[in-house]
């Protein structure tokens, strides 16, 4: 933000001709075009300043899903904001505290995902509490979530992934405990996965080749 949107920034971009938020043709060699307004950036400036402060507030997106890894700074009690899932502008409140989520719902129902799952239908509202881990759930994934579902009694987080077959599927777990096995339709791995812990949290990843469209994922915790 201050290398593109301060004054010295402005003053800064090409060949220090600033026209606030148009970038003027600085080809000195061209006397047809030099000085010429290139692009108009007022639009693109004010979107890219909003993009800007979503990220601040922890919503990624991929080319696959939307999914929240919010931060809030001290001092704010919560954060609302719009997303726009769909084509239905869907409410976000962010509460709490920490850099790991202690609970997120949809439409009130608690679901193990930081990933926006790509099967709940007619969604409205989005509650994430930041916070102590309490119990695992999926934090990213570069595929279509489809149901996840999380199992006290066996302390096991299930989901489907949705991709094509190839495709390098990249996926991030935050567990309150470290991790006992991991499963891809029914079949336990070992290689592609590896685990951190941070801030009392175990953050884990796991890189495969899908070989399907479509693929069951296991995890179990301690």
């Amino acid at each position: 933000m201050k290398r593109t949107m301060t004054l010295n920034g402005i003053t800064n971009s090409p060949n220090g001709q600033p026209a606030l938020y148009e970038y003027r043709i600085s080809d000195k060699s061209d006397p047809a075009v030099y000085g010429k307004i290139d692009k108009p950036q007022f639009l693109w400036a004010g979107g890219w300043y909003l993009y800007t402060l979503y990220n601040l507030f922890g919503l990624r997106e991929n080319e696959w899903n939307i999914s929240f890894s919010p931060f809030i700074p001290k001092g704010v009690d919560s954060v609302q904001l719009t997303v726009t899932l769909k084509g239905v502008p869907v409410s976000v409140e962010i509460r709490g505290e920490g850099s790991t989520l202690s609970s997120i719902s949809f439409d009130g129902r608690d679901i193990p995902s930081a990933v926006v799952p790509e099967d709940i239908k007619d969604l409205r509202k989005i509650g994430v509490t930041l916070g102590d881990a309490r119990t695992p759930y999926l934090s990213s994934a570069n595929a279509l979530v489809i149901s996840p579902v999380y199992d006290r009694e066996t302390k096991k987080l299930e989901f489907d992934l949705e991709s094509f077959a190839g495709h390098l599927i990249e996926v991030g777990v935050v567990s309150p405990t470290a991790k006992q096995s991991i499963a891809i339709n029914g079949r336990y791995i070992s290689s592609g996965i590896t685990e951190s812990r941070t801030n009392g949290s175990y953050k884990i990843h796991l890189r495969h080749v899908s070989r399907s469209k479509r693929n069951h994922y296991s995890v179990t915790v301690k």
